[in-house]
């Protein structure tokens, strides 16, 4: 009896084995999550030694789920959700399909982060890699060439953030000679420049990939949604001699780089690449080699002459094509029309260079009419409009994605006052009849023959079921027609996209954005000039902005009177209550905000998932560098860009970059970097971080 009468000490008596389990809602106290209390349960069970714990865990939450879950976790949260047992750990792991990782300073650890990518997440498919100057040739090696033991990789972007500043060292050369892909389809490029020798190397890593399509080498691009320029290097450290990149090497000639194309990569299908001033013919005569090319962006370079347009039109598998570099404007011939032998043509867009828009428009318009593969995608920059380019492109119904450029028209040599302003007018209400229309972007024209946009207003009730991405950029007041554009945004509920970018400031009075009264779906927004406020239903409807973008705007209470930009004082402005109501931002941009203070970085402060920053208040009072300390607990972010203060203050505090353990690109202005370099600050910063200098921004 004693001895039945005592109680067990150590572990707990173990459970029948034929109990049935209890269910989670049961065992669950009010107020407690279900899945929290069958983790508990699940713990309980493993010390207890129950041999089918692993099986009720895979009950209670099946690996497939399991895997959709990792899928959207962040890298910290997923570490953290792999050590609850090793059930999710592999379920968890093998979710992952998309990965963005960072490489250190030394070998040893890249060699280990490619081994452990490898054996722990099998079906990775995209993998965006960023590395910096402090990470050499040597220590990128052992990653690179692991690449191809990751059997599923099919998405490969590589983001190198090399400074030109003396003190963080120099550029990485020859990083991209162990380069090894593998199973890759699709590589990208991006970064700082790229030498001639860096350029041969990644032609050569791209040749080791036995399926690749697609390729974009795209040097000096931002990877950021901002509205200013990418990087402004001071004139002391730029080149002394003209043509060379940042890294100090003279670039590879595009005809070069065709030909080593053709030779290592004739099966290549996709291509993003820049043309530069010499050798045009010889370019694109050894793109006409390239058989199975389909798709072409051509970057910044030369007017593209008749006869490379001419070869271009031999490359009949082209479905998409994009010459950002202005047709010749030669009289004599019209080259535009070479283009219209690409009889697979889906995408198109190209630079008129101030020619009439109506040729182009009615031969595509006929040209889409008798053939099956209509034209979807449509760009026109730096063209002469008339109602009859209008009435055309209205024409082409297929159309789903639709950018005007710097539209300019024919001013009337004697005419009246009312013929002038009709003749200078571009009419875009016939477009109403693309009712398929998904991307819509307008760049408006400066100067004396900039035609004058009417009719935008009456767009959005037409397209609010399809239209996704919306870019209005240089537009008057007037031109945006507020009354009848900001309550039709709100009706586009597939909306994810919204660049309103103003060229003069938008009188209160005449409409508030309520960010909240903007579609749920919306992840992307940049404005400028503009009044926002933020209503009591932001915070709960806006889940899935992600980036916001403000430039030289003023942020009211919601229950603020209308009254001028100027008269309102301290106590309506609501930059604070404005971010924190946006707790799912990754990436910020404040420039040239009036009013914004010191005390409105702790709504900055408490955005945890933000990776991208950039502030710029240079000559601001209300903006000083205390403002760090708020923003030093952002341990996820990587990019700062910081142009606060003048170069009468004084140096800021170090300190509070430390807690910025995962920078890894800092911007500062030129005259930051002189107090950095003068008191040795640099050495202060987190392990991983580079130094970019560039002048201030405006």
């Amino acid at each position: 009896m004693r001895d039945q009468a005592k109680k067990p000490r150590g572990r707990a008596a173990k459970a029948p084995q034929n109990a049935p389990p209890a269910t989670p809602d049961a065992a669950a106290p009010r107020g407690t999550p279900a899945i929290t209390t069958a983790l508990r349960k699940n713990v309980r069970q493993r010390r207890s030694g129950v041999p089918n714990a692993a099986a009720q865990q895979e009950e209670l939450l099946p690996p497939e789920l399991l895997q959709l879950v990792g899928g959207t976790l962040m890298a910290a949260d997923l570490a953290s959700a792999s050590l609850v047992c090793r059930l999710w750990s592999r379920s968890l792991r093998g979710g992952v399909s998309s990965l963005t990782t960072h490489l250190l300073a030394d070998a040893a650890s890249n060699d280990a982060k490619a081994r452990s990518l490898a054996s722990a997440l099998p079906h990775l498919a995209r993998l965006h890699v960023n590395f910096g100057a402090r990470c050499d040739a040597a220590a990128i090696a052992p990653f690179f060439s692991s690449l191809r033991k990751m059997q599923r990789l099919r998405e490969l972007r590589i983001t190198s953030w090399v400074p030109y500043a003396p003190q963080k060292g120099s550029a990485p050369l020859g990083c991209y000679a162990p380069l090894e892909l593998g199973g890759i389809t699709s590589l990208v490029i991006d970064g700082a420049a790229l030498s001639a020798n860096d350029m041969l190397s990644v032609i050569n890593g791209a040749a080791t990939a036995t399926g690749l399509v697609s390729m974009s080498l795209l040097p000096n691009t931002w990877p950021y949604l901002t509205q200013l320029d990418p990087f402004q290097v001071p004139a002391w450290l730029q080149p002394a001699q003209p043509g060379t990149t940042f890294t100090g090497t003279p670039r590879m000639p595009s005809s070069s780089a065709a030909t080593l194309l053709l030779c290592k990569l004739p099966n290549l299908g996709h291509l993003v690449i820049a043309n530069e001033a010499g050798n045009q013919a010889g370019f694109f005569s050894e793109l006409q080699r390239l058989s199975c090319l389909s798709s072409l962006d051509l970057l910044t370079g030369a007017p593209v002459q008749s006869k490379s347009l001419q070869i271009l039109s031999s490359l009949t598998s082209l479905t998409e094509l994009r010459l950002q570099p202005a047709l010749n404007a030669a009289s004599e011939s019209l080259e535009e029309h070479a283009l219209l032998g690409l009889t697979q043509l889906r995408r198109l867009g190209v630079r008129l260079a101030r020619r009439p828009a109506e040729p182009l428009c009615r031969d595509l318009c006929a040209l889409t009419r008798r053939r099956a593969p209509a034209l979807i995608e449509l760009e026109l920059s730096k063209c002469v409009w008339s109602a009859e380019a209008s009435a055309c492109i209205a024409a082409m119904t297929s159309l789903t994605r639709l950018r005007l450029e710097r539209l300019e028209c024919v001013r009337p040599a004697r005419a009246s006052a009312s013929a002038s302003r009709a003749a200078m007018s571009v009419d875009l209400q016939p477009l109403m009849a693309l009712r398929g229309m998904r991307c819509f972007e307008v760049v408006a024209a400066t100067g004396s023959v900039a035609g004058v946009l009417q009719g935008i207003g009456k767009l959005w009730s037409a397209w609010a079921p399809t239209l996704e991405d919306v870019r209005l950029v240089d537009l008057s007041v007037a031109e945006l027609d507020p009354w009848s554009t900001l309550p039709a945004l709100g009706q586009c509920g597939a909306l994810t996209s919204l660049r309103l970018l103003l060229r003069e400031p938008m009188a209160p009075a005449l409409g508030v954005i309520d960010i909240g009264s903007l579609p749920a779906s919306l992840r992307q927004l940049a404005l400028r000039h503009a009044v926002l406020t933020a209503g009591p239903a932001t915070e709960t409807r806006m889940k899935a902005l992600e980036s916001v973008s403000l430039r030289q705007c003023t942020v009211v209470r919601p229950d603020a009177e209308p009254q001028p930009l100027g008269a309102w004082g301290p106590e309506t402005w609501w930059h604070a209550a404005l971010l924190r109501a946006l707790p799912a931002l990754r990436s910020v941009e404040l420039v040239g905000m009036p009013h914004l203070r010191d005390e409105d970085f702790a709504g900055i402060g408490a955005l945890t998932a933000l990776t991208s920053l950039l502030v710029c208040a240079s000559g601001t009072i209300e903006v000083t560098h205390a403002s760090l300390q708020a923003i030093s607990g952002l341990t996820r972010l990587r990019q700062l860009r910081w142009h606060v203060g003048d170069v009468t203050d004084l140096l800021p505090d170090v300190a509070a970059l430390k807690g910025l353990s995962s920078l890894v690109s800092l911007h500062l202005p030129s005259y930051l970097h002189g107090q950095f370099s003068r008191w040795s600050a640099y050495n202060a910063l987190p392990p991983l971080c580079d130094v970019h200098v560039e002048m201030p921004l405006p």
